[in-house]
């Protein structure tokens, strides 16, 4: 097994690394930058249009080597919520 960008074998990331990747993300697929994020960010209020979106979970997905169930991302309302699908979804490996 490989170490991702956050130089870890998978598990999951702390609040700011999750911070950190979300975007490093944003940036990769999307080229913006954002430097004011918190947990209590609101996805929606990020300006990130659908397939940007998709492309930014799939990259985080990649990252980590792991896969979130649609029915949890449909769910997702702020950066915490993120966080909180990546710590479930990490320890379910």
């Amino acid at each position: 097994m490989s170490a991702n960008a956050n130089g870890t074998n998978g598990g999951s990331p702390g609040n700011r690394d999750v911070l950190a990747l979300f975007k490093k993300a944003a940036f990769e697929v999307d080229n913006k930058k954002f430097d004011n994020l918190s947990l209590g960010t609101s996805i929606s209020d990020l300006g990130l249009d659908s397939v940007a979106m998709l492309e930014l979970i799939g990259y985080i997905e990649e990252e980590l080597n792991v896969h979130f169930p649609d029915e949890d991302l449909a769910r997702l309302q702020t950066l915490q919520d993120l966080s909180d699908l990546i710590g479930k979804v990490s320890s379910a490996n």
